[in-house]
């Protein structure tokens, strides 16, 4: 998963990289809950009197991608800030966390 989903710094090296798939949960029964969660995640853009305004999702901060609807793939050593923030909003309980591996360490 090199390229789009994982940029590289100058000088930095990553083998066997780490990654964690976060999905929305069934739980958030409240549509406005699974919104703001939505737009927390992956961000918004909104068009005010011809002006452009995008605010970067909390996932593309923790240099993360969005994978398909309502799931998302985030580097493994970004997951814990991430998961803070979101309990901080009291929204952790909308997402589960599964932890993948791509490193050849078995």
């Amino acid at each position: 998963m090199q390229g789009r989903f994982m940029p590289r710094r100058d000088g930095e090296k990553h083998v066997g990289l780490a990654y964690a798939l976060i999905t929305l949960q069934d739980s958030c029964t409240d549509p406005s809950e699974k919104l703001k969660l939505r737009r927390l995640l992956s961000g918004s853009t909104a068009v005010i009197n011809g002006k452009k305004y995008r605010s970067r999702g909390l996932v593309y901060k923790h240099r993360g991608e969005r994978v398909g609807r309502g799931v998302y793939i985030v580097p493994k050593d970004e997951v814990e800030e991430l998961s803070s923030e979101l309990k901080e909003r009291n929204l952790e309980k909308c997402i589960k966390i599964i932890d993948i591996c791509e490193c050849t360490c078995i």
